[in-house]
């Protein structure tokens, strides 16, 4: 699977991302899936050996066998394909509602609503409906957005646990992310860069420029040429901005 953050590939037995730090939301759930299979195994098995004391004792010691042989199997396949055999139940069940999906991407892109635009997009799986797949860029310029937007709002919060250099990286490849989703591509569907998704598109520019001179003191000529500077202008201008280079 990959990170919904950075898109790293990780997998499901790891609760944070090692690459960006982004909680793993699927972790918790396999744990709890796993309990339950766990608490299922040992119930099911602790019924069978009270069932099969009254068989005679070659016939209950081929019976346990074979039925926890059995039973290690469903609890093995069951562990290495949960996250596939959810994602293609929720697939299912969430392409019963392309039209209600689409009205709730087109609202939050109306009034703005960057953020739940990217959080609704992830919990419902959308990157999977093809029907929907004109939000594709939207969703992953939002979703770089809100990355942005948190690590900019982390540079001044007490308990940030990434340095100011590390978070300055962090602000500078998820823009370039962000940026890299509102270039057309020969192969990107054409309805992504038209209507009030290239509005969305502009309007991201503008608040990321709005945040940039707002909270890391660059100036408003910086901001505007921010998306054609290289990476490493960025993270110089942002470094300046933050005072870095202050003895």
């Amino acid at each position: 699977m990959k990170c919904k953050q950075c898109g790293a590939a990780i997998t499901l037995d790891v609760n944070f991302c090692p690459y960006c730090g982004t909680e793993n939301s699927q972790y918790k759930l396999q744990r709890k899936q796993m309990f339950h299979l766990k608490r299922d195994y040992e119930k099911t098995k602790e019924k069978v050996l009270k069932e099969n004391q009254r068989i005679a004792a070659s016939s209950v010691k081929l019976t346990v066998i074979a039925i926890l042989i059995a039973l290690n199997f469903v609890i093995w396949f069951l562990a290495g394909n949960a996250w596939d055999i959810m994602h293609d139940y929720k697939y299912s069940e969430e392409r019963k509602n392309i039209q209600l999906h689409r009205e709730k991407l087109t609202e939050y892109e109306e009034n703005s609503k960057y953020l739940m635009l990217a959080a609704y997009y992830d919990e419902h799986l959308l990157y999977s409906i093809e029907e929907l797949e004109e939000f594709r860029k939207v969703y992953q310029a939002c979703s770089n957005y809100e990355y942005v937007y948190s690590m900019i709002m982390n540079l001044y919060h007490p308990e940030n646990y990434l340095s100011k250099e590390e978070s300055i990286k962090n602000i500078c490849d998820n823009l370039a992310y962000m940026y890299e989703a509102m270039e057309k591509e020969e192969y990107d569907n054409p309805k992504s860069f038209e209507g009030q998704h290239k509005k969305t598109m502009d309007s991201l520019k503008r608040e990321v420029e709005l945040l940039l001179v707002t909270y890391t003191k660059i100036t408003k000529e910086e901001a505007e040429r921010f998306e054609q500077m290289s990476d490493g202008q960025r993270q110089i201008a942002l470094e300046r901005g933050l005072g870095l280079y202050e003895d």
